[in-house]
């Protein structure tokens, strides 16, 4: 058989302030599969059934990596077992996680139901969900989790008597965001048939309307519930152009040339900011695949007292996902280490970050299997919050293929300050697709967004443009650090750094800036930061011509123009005068 995608899906959540948000996707051939439990010989069963293999032709533990006669179906990974009896729907925390889905037209075997319950009971609560793309060709997983908000901390009776009245499965508490995870009953079971058929595996596909509908249903008529939503699995999107560059092409040229690495430091003016601050005091949170701590620009530049790696839950926050080729950022965590150099390099072989006395707080978060880097939405509220609380700047140098309630409310969350912190300054690349339009979360309003230009001051084609853009800064080919952990591994293997561009390095340059800023005067706010960036950035030289021409589409391009450090830390002392040491 063959699955045509048919239609585009357009689901709607709330904003906490109940205004209606639509996110568009395109149903896709895939499905994802999920079980109450993990499996032993079971699942090597299920898949002997089925005609599976995992990656290498042999079962592996714990993880399978799955195809159908040549083709990849759908592969899982199983942690545990789930929690309160509830399917694990997906989650990395709650013991099943999609790792790649693919084309369901592979299927070739029947799988007996007669099988499946005899085998103490492990399909007994199989679920399909359908998989969609967002516009960019990710992949998005729409989930039966949802997530709530409580305006106040709930009551144990109050969660369960809410679970029985939206008749829901299970109750748990996140430990970072403050989400109270609800799971939405499945409302079709396994067909009572000799066989399951692919034809009868996709009548259990769910619709995930229902379980937006019940979240807005929450929301309006719970008066003690803030926020609730679906969980989503998102791809994220990473906002870099593969350059690299050999070790060769690095070491030559004379000094004259070598000082070139940091050629972007002419037009942020650092010279003359650095007499004023590199940084020091400041924590900068590069939310991402992970940091290379063994780096040696980057050896005592890193706060790794709360380094955390959201995907496998420890403070491991290193790279650890690498494969063929391994110059690809789709399929390796070579994409935080870049963001950090450019922030805190501490000037071996004359590479320097732009706030070289801070420090950058790795964050893993991102989850790269098969080409596909896929983030829950939990776990990137979870991730932000984490930040949040030990940082004062957060890089998201990536984005999403469409708008998130939940990140958005987080987003503001911490801004703000939440729970009586400082007010924190989140930075988001605009998107490197050449759209018209910022990709969220630089579209939030909570959120610095960051356009690229090169060198020269011109529009970088495949940065994106739009209503919001706040400013932009250079991106294009910045020398900044490279994974090491593996002499092959990296976007230059075998060299200690590489050529980064795109909005991805200019969200990092900005967030240099910023924690210069901070440095000065710690008291800013989110608002405040971004007025004096705004107030600052540099116009002149800056795509002239359209400039001249159509200020409107420049403003589009360029947003308010080239971020300055030195003139906004000019303006931080005018607004803040440090006190007179005169006696």
């Amino acid at each position: 058989m063959s699955f045509q995608p048919t239609h585009h899906r357009i689901f709607e959540t709330l904003d906490k302030n109940h205004r209606p948000h639509a996110t568009t996707f395109i149903e896709a051939p895939h499905i994802a599969i999920s079980f109450s439990r993990p499996f032993g010989k079971g699942l090597g069963s299920f898949f002997d059934m089925m005609g599976w293999f995992d990656f290498e032709g042999v079962k592996s533990r714990g993880m399978f990596r799955v195809g159908v006669e040549g083709g990849l179906a759908v592969g899982v990974e199983i942690d545990g077992l789930g929690w309160g009896g509830v399917p694990p729907f997906l989650s990395h925390k709650d013991g099943l996680r999609v790792l790649s889905v693919w084309p369901v037209d592979f299927w070739r075997h029947p799988l007996r139901t007669q099988w499946i319950t005899s085998n103490d009971g492990a399909f007994s609560s199989l679920r399909v969900f359908p998989v969609y793309l967002d516009e960019l060709g990710g992949v998005v997983i729409p989930t039966p989790q949802l997530q709530v908000r409580f305006r106040a901390k709930p009551s144990r009776k109050r969660l369960q008597h809410l679970a029985e009245a939206r008749d829901l499965l299970g109750i748990r508490k996140r430990s970072k965001a403050g989400l109270f995870v609800f799971a939405c009953k499945p409302k079709r079971q396994a067909a009572e048939t000799q066989e399951m058929t692919v034809e009868a595996l996709l009548t259990m596909k769910e619709d995930p309307e229902a379980w937006f509908e019940i979240a807005r249903q929450m929301m309006l008529e719970e008066s003690d519930i803030e926020h609730c939503a679906p969980d989503i699995l998102w791809t994220l999107h990473q906002s870099n152009d593969l350059l690299g560059v050999d070790r060769q092409t690095f070491t030559a040229g004379t000094h004259q040339q070598m000082t070139a690495k940091n050629r972007h430091f002419a037009q942020l003016g650092i010279s003359d900011a650095w007499e004023m601050s590199k940084g020091q005091g400041v924590v900068v949170a590069v939310v991402d695949d992970g940091v290379d701590d063994k780096h040696p620009n980057l050896i005592g530049q890193l706060a790794l007292d709360h380094a955390y790696d959201f995907q496998q839950e420890n403070s491991d926050a290193r790279p650890k996902v690498f494969r063929l080729p391994y110059h690809d950022p789709a399929h390796n965590d070579i994409h935080g280490t870049p963001c950090a150099g450019l922030i805190v390099s501490n000037g071996n072989e004359g590479v320097w970050g732009v706030a070289p006395k801070s420090q950058v707080l790795p964050i893993r978060v991102s989850n790269k299997a098969n080409g596909l880097v896929l983030v829950a939405t939990h776990l990137l509220c979870d991730a932000l919050t984490q930040a949040a609380e030990h940082a004062r700047v957060i890089v998201c140098s990536w984005y999403l293929g469409g708008y998130d309630t939940l990140v958005e409310d987080t987003l503001q969350r911490i801004t703000e300050g939440m729970g009586g912190q400082q007010s924190v300054i989140v930075v988001a690349a605009a998107g490197n697709d050449a759209a018209d339009r910022l990709r969220f979360p630089a579209s939030s309003s909570f959120a610095v967004g960051v356009g690229a230009v090169d060198l020269s001051g011109q529009h970088i084609p495949k940065s994106n443009k739009g209503a919001g853009l706040n400013l932009v800064a250079v991106g294009g080919s910045l020398w900044t650090t490279d994974v090491q952990i593996h002499p092959a591994y990296g976007y230059s293997p075998g060299s200690l750094f590489t050529q980064f561009g795109g909005t991805s390095s200019a969200t990092a340059v900005v967030s240099g800036v910023i924690a210069l800023m901070l440095s000065v005067c710690s008291r800013l706010t989110f608002g405040e930061v971004l007025e004096i960036l705004q107030e600052t950035a540099e116009r002149e030289g800056v795509g002239e011509a359209l400039k001249q021409a159509d200020p409107e589409k420049w403003a589009s391009r360029y947003g308010t123009g080239r971020v300055h450090a030195h003139r906004a830390l000019c303006e931080v002392l005018r607004r803040y005068p440090p006190p007179s040491t005169e006696p």
